[in-house]
């Protein structure tokens, strides 16, 4: 690059408009920039413009790299989908603009910088590219309300007003640097610059004072550069630490005034091998020469004038009685935080608010005093002091200086501070138990400590009672500082007995025998398990040891069900020197809480409650919804259930606990009284606890850890859970759980109150297209056709006749319902056999699938149980098993009358004409029950013991035996798994054979529970049992195969009632549904 000489004068030329120079609003602001998916799809090189839409879904930060989804939309090409990935050291903005991307976001992206990748599209909505930024990113969050848009541009820097560039002569080259004008400081100002500015050479004021430099300036100077050799008057002194140099060798100091270094931004520094600060001044900072001194006439002269060249910051002043020392290191804000707080803690232990200094008259003595310089003779300190150039403080020294001094300390004085009694010598641990501070993990340990604090007793995830306490003694205790979370953290567990676990106060000395130590969110923490801890509480009144509130429990048990050896959960002591520690270490405690208490000044307590029992907990607090009001609060809760169902990738709870939520919307729900309906908190349940969801069904109490109060797209205000901490609390459970106990006291108004009740109407007395309520009880589910079967044992003429075989006998009586929306994922968790109210269902005849049935949709739950509280309730029940009982007994009579009509069994076994056999066939294709007289040749699978295999009711397909879910399906969690009888038998009707197949429904098999036989030899001998009938000796004559035995078969002629329908190959299917003889 061309430069020219600093005085030639250059006009302005026509700015080069680069990048920088753009603001990206203004590309935000013109509506034709907006580009859409098409032009993505033809992404090039040089492609402009900017992107709108909303952020559907984001990944956490990792490092310097953003991740997140972009839903866009237009009118050509719909909704789509793509990732944005921001990936480089410009992310920093991110972090220190504070910016988070939210989901549902508005945002407008600019394409500058953007880098198009190649991506998978699994569904049509997805775009086969993403965005990648590297460089730099220009971006707008368009805000929800009124308030102003955040935007982020790394490529847009406005060009700054504290640079001044001279004209440009025409004639000059476009690219030549620029003169730049030296800003003169003010005359007002220190001669300590900033960095940004440079000295001027003024006129000698000798009268003039100087005033002192602001820590900022003097903390600036220190890394600023000094100008080369050619602009600088003095050179820099050798470097030595043996031998103290004098002042006389920088002469141009004292004696002349010089004309001020110039320092420019982009000057090399001196080739030096070190910098060298000036030391502090020797003399007190309130005067300008030390006391009892008399000036030095060239020194007045140097700090008096302001004017005067400072010393640059590679040269140093040295006096004849002082040795050369280090550089002073500058530390950073952290450091400095670190330093006051090392400052303060040592202040506090030594029972001053600072340390005591000399009296005044002495001056005090140099900061820095190497180990290699040669001792100050003693004759030394009576020399007037050389004359001393402005010294840069470091931060360190200049905290002193403003610091006022203390009072001095009177002579008579001892060394140590009376107000802070030196602390008493460390108490000897007893033999066989550990001090807090020698914990080692592997192992376990018994100690005795102090409780600072204990939590409720609760129970955990897994069933057991649980509590956590903090205890201290002297190995782990700051005796002039007291936290939340001081001590060691013990968690104690407890199986059976609730009064097991320690019963203690804040205060309180206890042992603690077999605790091992653990981990608890990184810090140490210890374990007390259910089969080994003890556990005992010292009595300073009887000097004795006590625990606590149990005496009720039991006072020692046999462990494994009572094959174990006997424990009890109590420690007691072996030697009196044990409870002699007990009694030190609570007069130790006492000390410790007194010099706290005088730490922290006059404390008025008010006396508590002697009944009431205080614990300290550093957990989340359990609240009611009325009591909390910050967003973003994380609480417990206690609740009841009312209502729920599927919101897209979440589920939806709405809950009560009796109180208002400030902010929230009301929830009319059908199940709960009207004046509770301000009382209704909806739930979102994410992650984890949304699979947990659908099994809370409701009028069913909960405890609900970890809970946090958000804001909704509406501006309602909400909760969401996203971990699994849900504890369902039964009602038989209310002494032990208090706050269970105070909802349902909380509830018990709103529960007498008369609930509305619905209007219920029979299938059979409904019109077409009809929207009613009904009762009935459920029969099938079908997830394929995503159906579900029910009936009210009313029959509707255009409901058509039900073949299944759990619908024999109904006919006409079972009504097939439709699920569409979120209604197939409710119908996942209803019980086959019990009965439900439907809301809201309507009957139609389908146009696509040529059948009458029921429709069913929506996202709210229509698919309820009965409500016991309703006080038709009983009536409903009664009066659909009365309908139920009435068919049952009038398919018998049917059946009966079946058997009556059979004919002798010698006549039947008299052979009959062929045609006659062929003419039963073709009855049989009519769909229903039939009479068949025949004899069973053999059965299948092989074994009996196979006649049961697991099918996966998703895909319809048997699954292997071994294997325990369906692999093509991805059944990991075993919801599609159903146990179904596999049985066929090989039917002889005169000459044609028929396979019949065997359910699980039939009459048959009623009571017997399907269950894989094979692991369950009673279940297979049962089995076998009731097949007797029908095999007779078939089962022997397998068992002779296997054993290479031939044993003819006795199966006697016999008469069946066969079901007919059609399969989905359209071919006629049988299907056993009883013997006759």
């Amino acid at each position: 690059m061309k430069r020219v000489a600093d005085d030639v004068e250059r006009a302005s030329k026509r700015i080069k408009l680069d990048r920088a120079s753009i603001d990206s609003s203004i590309i935000f602001a013109d509506p034709a920039q907006e580009k859409t998916a098409a032009d993505l799809l033809k992404w090039s090189a040089g492609l402009t413009g900017y992107i709108a839409g909303k952020i559907c879904m984001k990944w956490p930060a990792m490092r310097s790299k953003y991740r997140i989804k972009m839903d866009i939309w237009s009118l050509a090409d719909g909704q789509k989908q793509f990732e944005v990935v921001f990936d480089g050291a410009y992310t920093e903005e991110f972090r220190r603009r504070k910016l988070v991307f939210g989901i549902g976001q508005e945002i407008k992206l600019s394409l500058e910088g953007a880098v198009a990748e190649k991506a998978s599209a699994s569904q049509s909505v997805h775009l086969p590219i993403s965005l990648r930024y590297t460089q730099g990113v220009a971006l707008e969050i368009v805000p929800q309300s009124d308030g102003p848009a955040m935007k982020v541009d790394t490529w847009y820097k406005p060009s700054s007003a504290t640079e001044v560039f001279a004209p440009v002569s025409a004639d000059t080259d476009w690219f030549s640097t620029p003169i730049r004008i030296k800003p003169r400081a003010p005359a007002s100002k220190t001669v300590l610059m900033d960095i940004d500015e440079e000295p001027v050479a003024d006129t000698v004021h000798p009268s003039v004072a100087p005033k002192s430099a602001t820590p900022l300036n003097n903390i600036r100077n220190l890394s600023s550069k000094t100008s080369p050799s050619s602009h600088s008057t003095h050179k820099p002194l050798p470097v030595s630490t043996s031998r103290s140099v004098p002042i006389t060798t920088i002469p141009s100091i004292v004696g002349e005034s010089t004309a001020p270094t110039e320092v420019f931004r982009n000057q090399r520094p001196l080739a030096t091998t070190s910098k060298l600060v000036a030391p502090p001044p020797r003399i007190p900072p309130s005067t300008s020469t030390p006391p009892n001194r008399a000036p030095v006439p060239n020194a007045a002269v140097v700090l008096a004038n302001p004017s005067v060249p400072e010393c640059p910051a590679e040269t140093v002043s040295l006096s004849d009685n002082e040795p050369i020392t280090h550089p002073e290191k500058v530390l950073n804000k952290k450091q400095r935080k670190n330093q006051a707080r090392k400052e303060k803690r040592k202040q506090q232990k030594a029972g001053s608010a600072l340390p005591s200094v000399a009296p005044p008259d002495d001056p005090p003595e140099a900061d820095h005093v190497p180990a290699s310089a040669d001792p100050v003779p003693p004759d030394a300190a009576q020399a007037p002091p050389p004359p001393l150039s402005p010294q840069i403080p470091s931060p360190v020294s200049e905290a002193k200086q403003l610091t006022p001094p203390p009072p001095p300390i009177p002579p008579h004085a001892s060394a140590s501070n009376p107000q802070s009694p030196p602390s008493p010598p460390r108490l000897q641990v007893p033999y066989r138990f550990t001090a807090l501070s020698n914990f080692h993990a592997s192992r376990s340990y018994s100690v005795i400590a102090i409780v600072t604090s204990i939590t409720d007793i609760t129970k955990s995830r897994t069933g057991q009672w649980t509590c956590s306490l903090r205890v201290v003694d002297q190995s782990n205790c700051d005796e002039s500082y007291g936290s939340s979370k001081e001590g060691l953290l013990v968690n104690c567990f407890r199986e059976v007995h609730k009064e097991w676990l320690p019963s203690v106060s804040v205060g309180d000395v206890i042992f603690l025998s077999e605790i091992k130590p653990s981990k608890s969110f990184g810090g140490a923490a210890a374990t007390g398990y259910s089969d080994k801890f003890k556990w005992a509480v010292y009595d300073s009144a009887k000097g004795d040891v006590k625990h606590g509130n149990g005496s009720n429990a039991l006072g020692s048990q046999f462990l494994g069900e009572g094959f174990g050896v006997q424990f009890s959960p109590f420690y007691h002591p072996s030697t009196t020197e044990e409870l002699t520690y007990c009694a030190a270490l609570r007069d130790w405690w006492k000390g410790v809480e007194a010099k706290r208490l005088a730490a922290k000044g006059t404390i008025h307590q008010i006396p508590a409650d002697p009944t009431i029992t205080y614990r300290s907990s550093s957990h989340r607090k359990h609240q009611l919804f009325s009591e909390i009001a910050e967003s973003g609060q994380y609480f417990d809760c206690t609740v009841r259930v009312l209502h729920g169902h599927p919101n897209g990738q979440t589920y939806r709870l709405y809950v009560t606990d009796g109180t208002p939520l400030q902010g929230s919307k009301p929830c009319p729900i059908n199940t709960c009284s009207p004046s509770l309906v301000d009382r209704v908190v909806a739930i979102e349940m994410w992650d984890n606890a949304c699979a947990i969801g659908p099994q809370m069904l409701p009028d069913e109490c909960y405890l609900l850890r970890n809970v946090r109060l958000i804001q909704s797209k509406e501006g309602y205000a909400e909760c969401k859970l996203v971990e699994t901490k849900i504890q369902k609390l039964e009602l038989n459970a209310a002494d032990e759980y208090p706050s269970l106990k105070a909802l349902l006291e909380r509830l018990r108004p709103y529960d007498e109150e008369q609930i509305e009740e619905p209007e219920v109407k029979l299938i059979s007395s409904v019109q077409d297209r009809e929207f009613f309520n009904c009762v009935v009880e459920l029969l099938h589910k079908d997830a394929t056709q995503q159906a579900i079967y029910v009936t009210d044992y009313t029959s509707h003429p255009k409901v058509p006749t039900a073949n299944e075989p759990w619908a024999l006998g109904l006919g006409n009586r079972v009504l097939k319902i439709a699920l569409f929306d979120h209604q197939p994922a409710m119908a996942e968790r209803l019980t086959v056999g019990r009965l439900y109210m439907i809301k809201n269902l309507r009957l139609q005849q389908s146009q696509v699938a040529l059948e009458f049935r029921g429709t069913l949709g929506g996202s709210e739950n229509l698919i309820i149980p009965i409500n016991p509280k309703l006080s038709s309730y009983e009536t409903w029940k009664h009066d659909l098993l009365s309908r139920k009982n009435e068919v049952k007994i009038s398919a018998r009579q049917a059946v009966e009358g079946i058997a009556v009509s059979i004919p002798p069994t010698a006549q039947a076994a008299q052979p009959q004409d062929h045609s006659t056999y062929e003419q039963d066939l073709k009855l049989a294709e009519r769909p229903g029950g039939h009479r068949f007289i025949g004899r069973i040749l053999d059965f299948y699978p092989f074994q009996l013991k196979d006649s049961f295999e697991r099918m996966c009711t998703r895909c319809n397909e048997l699954i292997p035996q071994k294997r325990l879910a369906c692999f093509r399906c991805n059944d990991v969690k075993k919801e599609y798994v159903k146990v179904v009888c596999v049985l066929r038998l090989e039917f002889d009707l005169g000459g044609q054979i028929i396979y019949l197949s065997v359910s699980g429904n039939v009459p048959l098999l009623e009571g017997f529970e399907p269950t894989i036989l094979r692991d369950n030899p009673e279940a297979t001998r049962r089995f076998a049992d009731i097949m007797q009938p029908l095999l007779h000796n078939l089962e022997a004559v397998h068992d002779g195969i296997l054993n290479k035995q031939v044993i003819e078969p006795s199966s006697p002629e016999m008469t069946l009632i066969v079901d007919t329908w059609k399969g989905t190959d359209q071919k006629i299917v049988y299907g056993l549904r009883g013997i006759i003889s």
